[in-house]
């Protein structure tokens, strides 16, 4: 049940995408006196480059082959920015300032 209802929910966020744009294109090319305004144009071609950019997201929510390379990717991002910009600052910041103790709070 899982499967199917990701399935759905995948095929139609690419349906959402595209079909607009494959309808748009399909009536143009029938119907050559049909003109639609820039805007629509420029529209649907975001709908192409939104359906670029969620089709990883989607296939790293369903696919566990895509899932483990992300989560491996993102540790290390995170790793190389916890070394390069927060690992000085973090040791720095450790240096400077000493632990505190119980005989400190009293």
């Amino acid at each position: 049940a899982v499967v199917s209802t990701q399935s759905t929910g995948i095929i139609g966020v690419m349906m959402s995408c595209l079909v607009p744009v494959i309808l748009v294109g399909f009536i143009s090319f029938i119907d050559s006196t049909v003109v639609l305004s820039q805007e629509f144009f420029v529209a649907f071609h975001w709908l192409l480059l939104a359906n670029s950019a969620v089709n990883p997201v989607l296939y790293g929510i369903v696919n566990p082959f895509f899932r483990r390379a992300y989560i491996k990717l993102l540790r290390h991002i995170k790793q190389i920015i916890w070394t390069k910009w927060c690992g000085p600052v973090v040791k720095k910041c450790r240096r400077v300032t000493a632990p505190i103790r119980d005989q400190d709070l009293k």
